[in-house]
């Protein structure tokens, strides 16, 4: 024990140096907390005992005692290192003070034996009235006020420096004490820690003496732990369909919209081009009759000529005008063509591309939603915006999360082996110890999908959903919510119930993802 508690000190004299750039208060306030931790084992643990029946919460309790009792003595030591680093630097400054105090009453001494010897007044006047000039007369006077004046200051400053000097050496004073009542407490503090130790290896001598009957515990609490797990993938499956079943639902209603802009889309390139062509034959059609009533004009003219030259000249001119208007005809032709190829390859184009993405239309933006939707991993529960939103505020809380209910920790997340025998427990979450009938709130806005009966014990497990995370509440009486309820952030959700070995309330609080992977909740909570 004795060699165990050598390195302890040891450890926490390595560490102090990290915890060293602590200030004075940070390091006193963590004491202060951690004494109040330790005063609240110590309450806890002599209620539990009060039921006279050892149990693995106590021997949890315990070992948390011994870890905030070693995080006191390193606190102490912390204290201790920067308590040495003040009497240092007070005794540096002390020496420093000193020195200077020395120098300057060495040069009032020396200015109090010139001023002793220069006190006759004639031998001032004479000073004065031997100067060469009136001009050096002044300065001979202005030097005599501030030599006089120098004296005044060093005496000021000397007790300046013994003013400091003073409060340096009750600095020091009171270091001194700080420090020895450190190395009180921290002596008295390993002490106790060896009691501490003394304590974890009856209560564990005592439950190796039942490890028939904690096997049967654990094995409850297991079953319990099961059945939640089992309790929460049902739950977390049905949201999984459920939302698979919207986002379906919106999926085939997207494509319905599409479909129906597509042959919207459709209609209009085929009514655009059915009204290009009317409008072209309409067009060919009008200049057909003017070359039609061209022609006739020419052949009447020809015909009312009277002699063959005029004949002739007229024919020429028939001829001339009919290529002109076979050209122009050939011309509109042409032009009609390719105004015709244009549209059907424009509509072609738009045809393709509809075919190439027949479930999204490029013309519409990504929302907001879809845009945060794309930056993370995908997830069916964070379909629906609120989905979404819970998500997102669900981490943003994280480490500032509300704990469910007062009380301590009295089992912490993860495998807890019982030293000396094969049993182990395995907690998914954290279990508190609020008083009986206490509050129970939600630690953040969601949905509650499960209100589950412990098997007619008139205890129940609340699950809250929260986006793609679950949070669970078991042990709960009373409950004020049921299965669709929509809940916030502290929201009364039910009241704490009995402990299963009679020891006072219970509650265990579980977060989960949609993996139905339990997560630490010290790392959510504040």
């Amino acid at each position: 024990m004795k060699k165990s508690l050598f390195v302890l000190i040891l450890l926490t004299s390595s560490f102090s140096i990290g915890f060293s750039q602590q200030t004075k208060e940070d390091i006193q306030r963590e004491q202060a907390q951690l004494r109040k931790d330790l005063a609240e084992l110590n309450s806890n643990l002599s209620e539990i005992r009060s039921s006279r029946k050892k149990s693995l919460t106590e021997l949890y309790l315990v070992q948390r005692k011994i870890k905030t009792r070693e995080a006191l003595v390193e606190n102490i030591q912390s204290e201790i290192v920067v308590l040495n680093k003040d009497i240092v630097g007070n005794v540096e400054t002390i020496k420093k003070y000193l020195k200077k105090l020395d120098t300057l009453k060495t040069k009032y001494a020396q200015s109090l034996a010139f001023a002793y010897k220069n006190r006759n007044n004639y031998n001032q006047l004479n000073f004065i009235f031997s100067a060469s000039s009136f001009n050096d007369a002044i300065k001979r006077i202005t030097y005599l006020k501030s030599y006089r004046s120098y004296r005044e200051a060093q005496v000021a400053d000397i007790k300046v420096v013994q003013e400091i000097l003073h409060r340096k050496v009750e600095d020091l004073t009171s270091s001194k004490k700080q420090k020895s009542t450190a190395l009180t407490n921290q002596t008295t503090e390993i002490g106790t820690l060896q009691l501490d130790e003394k304590e974890k290896d009856q209560s564990v001598a005592d439950l190796k003496s039942r490890e028939g009957e904690i096997n049967s515990e654990i094995s409850e609490k297991n079953k319990r732990r099961r059945k939640l797990q089992n309790n929460l993938d049902r739950i977390i499956q049905q949201e999984i369909a459920s939302a698979r079943a919207e986002a379906a639902k919106k999926e085939k209603e997207r494509r319905e919209r599409i479909a129906r802009e597509r042959a919207a889309e459709e209609e209009r390139l085929r009514q655009i081009a059915a009204q290009k062509a009317a409008d072209e034959a309409a067009e060919a059609a009008r200049k057909e009759k003017e070359r039609k009533e061209a022609l006739a004009a020419a052949d009447a003219a020809r015909q009312a000529a009277k002699t063959a030259a005029e004949e002739q000249a007229k024919r020429e001119a028939l001829d001339k005008l009919k290529k002109q208007q076979e050209e122009e005809r050939l011309a509109d032709q042409k032009r009609i063509a390719d105004a015709k190829k244009k549209e059907q390859e424009a509509a072609a184009a738009v045809q393709a591309a509809i075919n190439r993405n027949p479930t999204s239309s490029a013309s519409t933006p990504l929302s907001k939603d879809d845009e945060i939707r794309s930056k993370r991993s995908a997830s069916v529960l964070e379909s629906t915006s609120e989905g979404l939103a819970e998500s997102i505020d669900f981490e943003r809380g994280k480490r500032h999360l509300p704990w469910p209910s007062g009380g301590m920790v009295t089992t912490e997340f993860g495998t807890h082996p019982i030293p000396g025998t094969k049993v182990q427990d395995q907690n998914n979450g954290v279990d508190l110890n609020p008083p009986v009938g206490s509050p129970v709130r939600s630690v953040a806005n969601g949905t509650v999908t499960g209100v589950i009966d412990d098997e007619g014990t008139g205890d129940y497990t609340i699950i809250i959903r929260h986006g793609k995370y679950f949070t669970s509440y078991s042990n709960i009486r009373s409950p004020k919510v049921k299965k669709g309820s929509e809940v916030k952030g502290n929201t009364v959700i039910g009241n704490a119930g009995q402990a299963f070995d009679g020891s006072g309330g219970f509650i265990s609080f579980t977060i989960s993802n949609e993996r139905n992977t339990f997560l630490n909740p010290r790392d959510w909570l504040r």
